[in-house]
């Protein structure tokens, strides 16, 4: 029964032994094929188990070799070891080259495998998961409490409180002062700045960003300390509104003051509006006048330090700058163009955000182009690219896997449904991710700036 013989590896694959109830093909059991389509079919059937698709093939009565041996890569669900490896190979007919075309093997991205494999799977990424889980509770329990902290409350409370002040951090703290900063000093600028914007901040401006947020308490600090007010004035002042009322009293002088504090956003002549409140209104809107303006034309603010010299620029500038044609472009352009609708006008406020976005679209689908060897030159516009996406998945047999993202996206959306709406459905689950954490932000700050219990029950009440 022993002999010498040389064969060529057709398939290898990973399987398992079967309960005698199991219908399902069963390699130890082929022995020797009873016909030529009995044979077909153990062939087609491995094929679809193997790893690998290394090109060699068997017709009916050629001598076959099957190669099987223990595998502990998984159990069953009652810890036996049922797993097997399994090499399957051909011998080389007479007259046959040995020669073998190794490079033309390729891997089986979709092999069938036992459902103990994907079992398997999923408690080793189940543990993972709760690995990662306890490590970021660690790290955020050694980030935002003290060690006193860490020793004496219980795990539940310390969790609470790392929550807390990590919200705190994302409302009042930069990144790098989030990264880079000790607790004591992040404690010191959430107290700071929550103080300083209960002070001269508007319900309503609570919402811009932090950067705003923070530049614009400043300069009405600066406005108020002008204007003689101590500190203990303004406390007592408690609001803006009020600060203001007390700075009117001040006399002309304080307008001065502002003027000359924000000399890029008012002239002297606008001393004539006659109030505080007056000029501190006009000033809210040329900032955000001149901000928009400036994007519009394609100018800087900071390359400018009066009022006068802005509106020169922006004389000089005019009729030339057109942001809808510059935007045109963007979408014609080759380079761009599979990566962008026309739609994308409307979500983007520039020439330059349309370019980001395509670049953005780009990295996100690298690995699908090059995978599948597709010409994105070719298409003119994103939804033609990602049809053509999803047809190369489908004929690759990834069908179920674009099944799960798409599961996946829709309960992320119906779990925050509160901060999505029927716009956003067609959008990526890393898309909404921004989308949630970015409005999540603006509701809590929103929530935030509301005093009154009844006030923030009715906003839940709203958004529930």
């Amino acid at each position: 029964i022993y002999e010498k013989g040389t064969y060529e590896i057709m398939y290898v694959f990973r399987s398992k032994v079967y309960k005698e109830t199991e219908i399902v093909f069963k390699y130890y059991q082929f022995i020797e094929a009873n016909g030529e389509q009995e044979f077909d079919s153990a062939m087609e059937e491995m094929a679809a188990l193997s790893l690998y698709d290394t090109g060699v093939t068997a017709q009916y009565g050629d001598q076959l070799l099957t190669l099987s041996t223990c595998d502990y890569t998984f159990k069953s669900e009652t810890g036996e070891r049922i797993a097997r490896f399994v090499v399957f190979a051909r011998k080389v007919r007479e007259g046959e080259s040995t020669d073998v075309d190794v490079a033309g093997a390729t891997i089986n991205t979709n092999p069938v495998m036992p459902a103990e494999w994907y079992s398997h799977l999923k408690r080793a990424q189940e543990a993972e998961l709760k690995k990662q889980q306890e490590a970021a509770a660690a790290q955020a329990s050694n980030k935002w409490l003290t060690a006193e902290e860490q020793q004496s409350l219980s795990a539940e409370e310390a969790k609470a409180l790392a929550e807390r002040r990590e919200q705190q951090a994302q409302e009042y703290l930069t990144y790098d002062e989030r990264e880079t900063e000790d607790l004591d000093t992040m404690l010191y600028l959430i107290d700071y700045r929550r103080s300083e914007f209960k002070l001269f901040l508007d319900s309503d401006e609570k919402s811009l960003s932090l950067s705003k947020r923070i530049s614009l308490a400043r300069e009405r600090r600066e406005q108020a300390e002008a204007a003689g007010l101590s500190d203990s004035d303004l406390e007592d002042a408690g609001s803006w509104s009020a600060i203001q009322k007390l700075m009117e009293n001040a006399g002309t002088a304080v307008l001065d003051n502002i003027i000359n504090q924000n000399r890029l956003y008012l002239s002297p002549s606008d001393r004539s509006v006659g109030s505080v409140d007056a000029l501190n209104k006009l000033l809210k809107e040329r900032r955000d006048e001149m901000a928009l303006k400036a994007d519009q034309l394609g100018l800087k603010l900071s390359d400018y330090s009066t009022y006068e010299e802005f509106q020169a620029a922006v004389s000089a500038a005019e009729g030339g700058a057109n942001v809808q044609k510059e935007m045109d472009k963007v979408l014609a352009d080759s380079k761009y163009r599979a990566y962008l609708n026309a739609s994308d006008k409307n979500s983007c406020e520039s020439a330059e955000e349309l370019k980001q976005l395509a670049e953005r679209r780009k990295a996100e689908l690298a690995a699908d182009i090059e995978k599948y060897k597709i010409d994105a030159g070719k298409y003119k516009n994103f939804n033609d690219l990602e049809a053509a996406i999803e047809d190369a998945r489908i004929k690759a047999g990834e069908a179920a896997k674009l099944e799960q993202e798409k599961k996946e996206r829709d309960e992320y959306f119906a779990a925050n449904s509160k901060y999505l709406n029927d716009g956003d459905k067609n959008k990526s689950k890393a898309e909404l991710e921004k989308l949630v954490a970015d409005r999540e932000s603006k509701y809590n700050a929103a929530l935030g700036s509301f005093t009154s219990d009844q006030a923030k029950a009715k906003l839940e009440g709203i958004t529930n």
